[in-house]
């Protein structure tokens, strides 16, 4: 398993494939820090900084920041 893929889902809002994903990771006996780091952490990176080039609105950082 790739943790691009699991990157990706995430990034797509599917929380549903990103359990998943991450349940094979562990079962593949990924490290749940390299899970964690290079699947999901850096899943958030592409979404900030896509959020911040103006390619997606999420509506929750908005929120927050008022």
């Amino acid at each position: 398993m790739e943790l691009r893929e699991l990157s990706l889902a995430v990034q797509k809002g599917s929380g549903k494939q990103s359990k998943q994903l991450v349940k094979e990771a562990l079962e593949q006996g990924l490290k749940p820090a390299d899970i964690l780091n290079n699947g999901l952490i850096a899943a958030m990176g592409e979404i900030g900084d896509k959020y911040k080039e103006g390619q997606i609105y999420v509506p929750e950082i908005d929120r927050k920041s008022v």
